[in-house]
């Protein structure tokens, strides 16, 4: 943890979140390389479900994971179209909402995340969140929103992700779905 920043030392635990299939993250990460390569250095293309994790979590910690996980059905994944909060982060939407709410109100009722997210959080596979040379701007917006496709993936399975000594993410386990 030598040399990270404040902020990061918060995630040394960990996050659960959806790893799309390499051909969906291909195409992201070659945005957030682009547009944002500081995010890209430290993770590959998610949608983040949880906050992290209050401490390291136990193998009890992953019995109750992998059984509230097992209690929702595989679904599919539309991405799309690209949106943004405000000028501070782009970002492809993702949906079915409401499954996805489900999804991470289940893991954040374990009582295992830091904090719980705010009510209005909005599920998302950042682009850019502006922490490069690139800025976030208007013709950025509109720029990817003519050039930018969305997607779909079947969603079977969460990940584990966890950063190393360098604050980069790298899958650690993955749970399954239904």
């Amino acid at each position: 943890m030598n040399g990270w920043a404040e902020w990061q030392k918060d995630y040394l635990h960990g996050v659960v979140l959806i790893w799309p299939p390499d051909e969906i993250r291909s195409q992201i990460n070659a945005l957030r390389a682009k547009y944002d390569p500081v995010s890209q250095s430290y993770a590959e293309a998610h949608v983040s479900l949880t906050p992290p994790f209050l401490h390291a979590p136990s193998e009890q910690d992953w019995v109750t994971l992998r059984r509230t996980a097992a209690g929702h059905a595989r679904f599919d994944i539309a991405l799309g179209p690209v949106s943004a909060f405000g000028l501070s982060v782009i970002y492809l939407e993702v949906h079915p909402l409401e499954r996805l709410d489900d999804l991470r109100s289940s893991l954040l009722a374990t009582g295992l995340f830091a904090r719980a997210l705010h009510k209005d959080f909005v599920p998302h596979m950042t682009i850019t969140e502006g922490l490069s040379s690139v800025p976030v701007s208007q013709d950025l917006l509109t720029e990817l929103r003519r050039s930018t496709q969305g997607g779909s993936f079947h969603c079977d399975r969460l990940a584990y992700i966890r950063p190393d000594r360098n604050f980069h993410f790298e899958v650690e386990r993955f749970l399954e779905l239904g």
